[in-house]
Formats: C-alpha cells, sequence, structure tokens
C-alpha cells in the first residue's frame, strides 16, 4: 500500500516538473497557471502526512493527522502563492505562521469526529 502510494506521489511529481518545463505562464490562461499550485498542494499534502505519520507514530488519531497534514499543506501552497505575485513578506509570514498555530492548539484542544 505504502509503494503504491509513493508511486502515484512520483508520478504526480513528474507530471509537475514535465509541465513547468513545457509552459511558459505568460502564454496560458489563467486556469492553467494555477494547475501547478494544485498539484504541488496534493505532492505537499502527501509528503506532509507521511512525515508526521512517521514522526508520531500511531499516538495521533488518523483524522487529526489528517488536519496536521492539511494545515501543513495550506502553509506552503499560501507561502508558494504569495511569493508568485510578490507579496511574501515577513509580516505575511508571521500572519501565516500564527493562523497554523492557532489552527493546530484548536484541533488539539477539541476532538474531531469525521
Amino acid at each position: 500500500m505504502k509503494i503504491k502510494r509513493l508511486i502515484q506521489t512520483l508520478i504526480l511529481v513528474t507530471i509537475l516538473i514535465v509541465f513547468l518545463v513545457s509552459t511558459n505562464p505568460s502564454d496560458i490562461s489563467l486556469p492553467l497557471v494555477l494547475i501547478p499550485y494544485l498539484l504541488a498542494a496534493v505532492i505537499f499534502y502527501r509528503l506532509a502526512y507521511f512525515l508526521l505519520h512517521g514522526l508520531f507514530r500511531g499516538s495521533i488519531k488518523s483524522s487529526k493527522l489528517k488536519l496536521y497534514a492539511l494545515i501543513l499543506t495550506v502553509l506552503l501552497t499560501n507561502f508558494a502563492l504569495l511569493k508568485s505575485i510578490g507579496q511574501l513578506t515577513f509580516q505575511d509570514g508571521l500572519i501565516s505562521g500564527a493562523i497554523v498555530v492557532v489552527s493546530v492548539v484548536y484541533i488539539s484542544r477539541f476532538s474531531f469526529s469525521g
């Protein structure tokens, strides 16, 4: 099962690399510009889940682990989007980090059933 997920992630990375190498952002439409960010978000999520799963080794419920991975994914994707439009500043990093800290504390305090 883990090998299957690893192969799927490697395929996504390959698709992302091919897309980035073969396109010019100034020549494609806006919806196509968002494709690399969506692919990167899926890759970030899979890697974050894998790393958190290895770090906590079953001490956290799977639902909370998925939420932590999602929060990290949102943070990384947010940084990438802000950087691409030239709006990533120290203050933006602090605000995004604060949102992540508050989200993690909230998730840790209250049980998530879903």
